[in-house]
């Protein structure tokens, strides 16, 4: 019979891959559930290191799951594709947290594909269900080309709330 602690740690394990999940756009894809099935309303959603969000402002490095959603949705003017693929994952049910290498993959219209890792750091629960926290760290070199494929595709720089 399994632990409470294995349990947890599969539920943990459950919600922090539907939460990346949740990322993927593939062409015809139906309409994905909303960022509330998998986070608390009222969770912070930190974008790291600083010098990288010092340097593409419109990112935000504190936003809400509702700034995250306008993120989003004009990201999905210019995103033809992406995927995620979890190179390493480490999984903490006492503390209820999740921490993940990820290679996040992404073919923009009318660009080659590129991939960019992200560092995860996730809060979640006590039942390990729903996140109460995200940290997202970009590899800053592959995030800048990522930037640039954005504004090239449309992406409105300008639209973006650039408060922190």
């Amino acid at each position: 019979m399994a632990s409470s602690a294995d349990e947890i740690r599969a539920t943990i394990e459950a919600s922090f891959t539907a939460f990346l999940k949740r990322q993927n756009v593939s062409p015809g894809q139906e309409k994905q559930p909303p960022w509330s099935s998998y986070i608390l309303p009222d969770t912070l959603w930190y974008v790291k290191p600083d010098s990288f969000i010092a340097e593409h402002p419109f990112f935000k490095g504190v936003k809400t799951i509702a700034e995250h959603e306008e993120h989003v949705a004009q990201e999905a003017g210019v995103i033809e594709e992406s995927r995620h693929k979890i190179l390493h994952s480490v999984y903490d049910s006492s503390a209820r947290r999740a921490s993940a290498i990820v290679e996040h993959w992404t073919k923009l219209f009318g660009k080659e594909p590129s991939a960019i890792e992200v560092c995860w750091y996730v809060d979640f629960t006590e039942n390990g269900k729903m996140i109460s926290r995200v940290t997202q760290f970009i590899d800053t070199a592959l995030g800048a080309k990522m930037v640039k494929g954005l504004a090239e595709g449309g992406y409105d720089m300008d639209k973006a709330d650039t408060k922190k």
